[in-house]
């Protein structure tokens, strides 16, 4: 999680034009959640008796779209217009919270580590120019993001297969 974090901060210091201050707390403070592409966690709800086919579904569904995500912020071009970058990501997380899904734990805690950090990246996405470092950087943000949806996916299918 902390590598998450620092990493969420070097992003936003490259699409905030940071020098070589260290990222203070407000950075990591969107100026209103409620303005996120993301719902909070509402649509989750986390019981024993989950169906585990709909967790790996949904973790396959996510960890997809975190790399589509990823491969688009790698060709946003330097100079691009503000408001351009639309998220994979966010419309499979729109889709599938318009009823309550029933989860594990480890997949309602991996979506709420990320949600705030994410909106704060998406915020910053959709209003700025974009450097060559920062598009790095946001890049391997979403692989990372694909990459814990992977291990979630996985270890869910590891529990199916022992029950």
């Amino acid at each position: 999680m902390k590598k998450f974090l620092d990493n969420v901060a070097f992003v936003m210091c490259c699409l905030m034009g940071c020098t070589a201050q260290p990222p203070t707390k407000q950075m990591f403070e969107p100026a209103s959640t409620s303005n996120c592409t993301l719902p909070d966690t509402k649509w989750l709800k986390v019981v024993n008796g989950y169906d585990s086919k709909t967790v790996v579904d949904l973790a396959t569904k996510l960890e997809a779209a975190a790399k589509a995500d990823a491969d688009k912020i790698k060709n946003i071009g330097a100079a691009s217009a503000s408001g351009s970058f639309t998220s994979d990501f966010s419309k499979i997380v729109n889709a599938n919270s318009q009823q309550m899904v029933e989860v594990s734990p480890e997949f309602y805690e991996g979506y709420r580590s990320k949600r705030d950090a994410l909106c704060t990246l998406y915020s910053l996405l959709d209003r700025s120019n974009i450097s060559d470092a920062t598009r790095a950087a946001a890049e391997k943000q979403f692989l990372e993001i694909n990459e814990s949806w992977s291990k979630i996916k996985d270890n869910e299918q590891k529990k199916t297969l022992n029950r």
